[in-house]
């Protein structure tokens, strides 16, 4: 049976989802396209939630942002002068903020990963879970909504903690091909 045989009586009632327009649920007849389709929309809408969850409660995305930056600058303004001594050629604080910025960089995205499972356990334990195994959406797109959610707050906190960081002096011996390396071999391994 193809998708384009599929009569209006065969179909089950239109159901609502967070999608916004009403469609059918899904069955096994269903194409793969059509099925394909539902889930990139249905994850679109996930992502949608979760973003709207960051703008309207910023505290934990201004956590996840802020507290590298803090750490940075707590690391080379206070302890930098003792540390970067140790560093040889008593360059001080400049070779200490070269040294720290890739280590502060991991906190940023472990500190993401932290906020992205403190948001999965408040789904699972608020009930909007149950609410979404009644409806008529992707099981994956409301893990796809959570981990693209997670990626741009990670790559939101690394571009703040980058401009820091070169506000203060940062000097890389990365060409651009090494940075924009770095800065996709993180999101690839957040998905792992």
């Amino acid at each position: 049976m193809t998708c384009s045989s599929l009569s209006p009586a065969v179909m089950s009632p239109a159901v609502t989802s967070l999608a916004g327009p009403t469609r059918a649920p899904h069955h096994k007849e269903q194409c793969n396209d059509d099925t394909l389709a539902y889930t990139l929309s249905d994850s679109r809408v996930m992502l949608r939630r979760n973003l709207k969850h960051q703008l309207r409660y910023p505290s934990m995305t201004l956590m996840l942002v802020g507290m590298p930056v803090v750490l940075l600058l707590l690391f080379v303004y206070v302890f930098g002068g003792q540390l970067g001594a140790g560093l040889g050629a008593h360059l001080g604080r400049h070779a200490y903020l070269d040294y720290v910025v890739p280590g502060v960089l991991l906190i940023t995205v472990a500190s993401a990963v932290q906020g992205t499972s403190i948001m999965v356990a408040m789904d699972m334990t608020g009930g909007i879970i149950d609410r979404f195994r009644t409806m008529a959406i992707a099981r994956a797109s409301v893990l796809t909504g959570h981990v693209l959610g997670s990626l741009i707050q990670i790559l939101v906190g690394m571009a703040v903690l980058i401009g820091v960081a070169f506000g203060l002096g940062f000097h890389s011996s990365a060409g651009l091909r090494e940075w924009l390396a770095a800065i996709g071999s993180w999101p690839c391994s957040r998905s792992r």
